[in-house]
């Protein structure tokens, strides 16, 4: 059908197409929820909806579709595809504009799922691929969706959008999404990344972690930290009280053990708070006579680096306010230390 008036649905339901079914720049005027009624379709073709115009929806639902759905252009009322299969791709792309749901859930397509310069308008939910497995998805929409873009427990190897499409935020579903590549029609810096991922008001560290996953993978280590760091402080908000006093110290110390440079600074700090305090305050020799020469640097080093021993610790007994200090500070470069040496290992494990 080509450039044709409709007044009623087309019913297809469970209808056997040894070609292709074209419905290019057809007008179906209908008050019935689907302009298209083909449920269980089977297609040995394309169907192909170019340019389609209709206030109601097209329904394939279970629909098999041996090349791909074409609705580039088309104007309709919604979509529902769920669990169809097409071994083509999925397109709606191209001035597509939906204004009610597009449903694909556990669709499994062979291609491309394609929303290029599209317009999702439906709402609560604007589109639904939950459970799909999909080769390549492109949500980079000619505008930012009007309701939920739900991406449960997707299974795709290209993820491609921008950051002009993404929903607002506590529209976005991201629980179980799981891709090789991710990336923009422009570069997006991790931190924009993250953004995105908290736009899910549920997000879990499952999707911190899938995206830290991504940049190291892609040998962007720097990325892959700031992501799990933002998992971290994300997850923060979900502990008790004492838990996040401790999270919080962990975060301003050493970043949670990936921004080792930071633990570095501190230790550099705790050694010259214990210089500067230890030159005002002397400590006696555990032995008379047999200490080596008095050297508050040295020995503020010894107390701070747990794991060398410069013969300075062992040798003086603090006492008072000294025995205080001596305690922060061991304690304080054990946890400082072991943040650093951690960094150096996951330096050395990228090495």
């Amino acid at each position: 059908m080509l450039d044709w008036d409709v007044r009623s649905p087309v019913r297809l339901t469970g209808a056997r197409i040894d070609g292709d079914v074209v419905l290019a720049e057809i007008f179906i005027a209908t008050d019935c929820t689907w302009a298209v009624y083909a449920p269980r379709i089977q297609v040995a073709g394309a169907f192909v909806g170019l340019g389609m115009r209709s206030a109601a929806g097209i329904n394939l639902a279970e629909a098999h579709v041996e090349n791909s759905v074409i609705l580039t252009g088309a104007r309709i009322g919604g979509v529902d595809a769920s669990i169809a299969t097409m071994q083509g791709g999925f397109f709606a792309d191209w001035g597509f504009v939906s204004t009610g749901p597009v449903e694909l859930l556990a669709i499994q397509v062979g291609n491309i799922v394609t929303f290029h310069d599209s317009e999702l308008q439906g709402m609560p939910t604007a589109v639904n691929l939950t459970r799909s497995v999909v080769s390549r998805i492109r949500l980079d929409l000619r505008e930012p969706p009007r309701g939920r873009v739900i991406l449960r427990d997707v299974r795709v190897n290209s993820l491609i959008d921008e950051v002009k499409s993404w929903p607002a935020a506590d529209s976005l579903d991201l629980e179980g999404l799981k891709y090789h590549r991710i990336s923009g029609t422009e570069y997006i810096p991790a931190r924009e990344r993250i953004a995105w991922i908290l736009k899910d008001s549920n997000v879990s560290a499952s999707s911190f972690e899938q995206l830290a996953m991504h940049y190291q993978g892609a040998g962007d280590e720097r990325s892959a930290r700031a992501v799990r760091l933002a998992r971290e402080r994300h997850l923060l908000r979900r502990g008790t009280f004492a838990s996040q006093v401790w999270g919080r110290l962990q975060d301003v110390l050493f970043g949670y053990g990936y921004v080792p440079a930071r633990a570095l600074l501190w230790l550099s700090v705790l050694v010259l708070f214990g210089t500067f305090w230890f030159l005002g305050h002397p400590v006696a020799p555990l032995k008379e006579g047999e200490h080596p020469t008095w050297d508050p640097f040295i020995y503020s080093l010894d107390l701070a680096i747990p794991i060398v021993d410069l013969g300075q610790e062992k040798a003086w007994d603090p006492t008072g306010s000294n025995k205080a200090v001596v305690m922060i500070m061991v304690t304080g470069g054990w946890l400082l230390a072991s943040a650093v040496v951690a960094g150096a290992r996951r330096l050395l494990a990228r090495a």
